[in-house]
C-alpha cells in the first residue's frame, strides 16, 4: 500500500511540478492548509546524501502540527534552494522536496525544513516525504501522533 501511495505522489510530481510554497492539491481534506519553508543556512557538512537522510525528524502536534526534517543538498550556494509540494489523503500527510539549486560544490550539506499543517481533523497521521532528485526516495515514513 506505501509503494503505490509513494507511486502516486511520485506521478502527481512528474505531472504537475513544484511550487516554491506547500499547495494543497485538494485530495482528502480540502480544509487542511500547510506553510512549507527551509531555514538558511547549512547545519553540517556530510559526507554522502545517504548520511544526510538518517538524519532528524521532531514533531509537534497540538491544534497545529509542527514538523522539522532535514534533506541532503548541494553545499553552493548556501540559500533557499527546496521547491516543496503537499497534500493531504486521509491519514497520510504526502510531502516532496527537491533541491533547486545548481551543483556548484562537490559537497553535500544537511538543510532545515519546517512544515506546519493546520486544521488536521484526526488524531494520528503518517508523514511521508519524498525527494524526486532521488526518483521519489523516501526520506522519512514517520507517524505524527497529536497531545492529549
Amino acid at each position: 500500500m506505501k509503494n503505490a501511495a509513494i507511486l502516486f505522489v511520485a506521478s502527481l510530481l512528474a505531472e504537475a511540478g513544484l511550487s516554491c510554497s506547500g499547495n494543497s492539491s485538494g485530495r482528502g481534506v480540502p480544509q487542511v492548509s500547510a506553510n512549507l519553508r527551509q531555514l538558511s543556512g547549512c547545519i553540517s557538512k556530510v559526507s554522502s546524501a545517504s548520511q544526510a537522510r538518517d538524519l532528524s525528524f521532531a514533531y509537534e502536534f497540538g491544534d497545529t502540527l509542527y514538523v522539522s526534517f532535514m534533506l541532503p543538498g548541494n553545499c553552493c550556494p548556501d540559500s533557499n534552494r527546496f521547491a516543496t509540494w503537499y497534500d493531504v489523503s486521509n491519514d497520510t500527510l504526502y510531502v516532496a522536496a527537491t533541491d533547486t539549486a545548481a551543483r556548484m560544490c562537490y559537497c553535500t550539506c544537511s538543510y532545515v525544513l519546517r512544515a506546519e499543517f493546520v486544521n488536521l481533523p484526526l488524531n494520528r497521521y503518517t508523514f511521508i516525504c519524498t525527494g524526486p532528485d532521488d526518483n521519489g526516495k523516501v526520506y522519512y515514513d514517520e507517524t505524527v501522533v497529536r497531545k492529549s
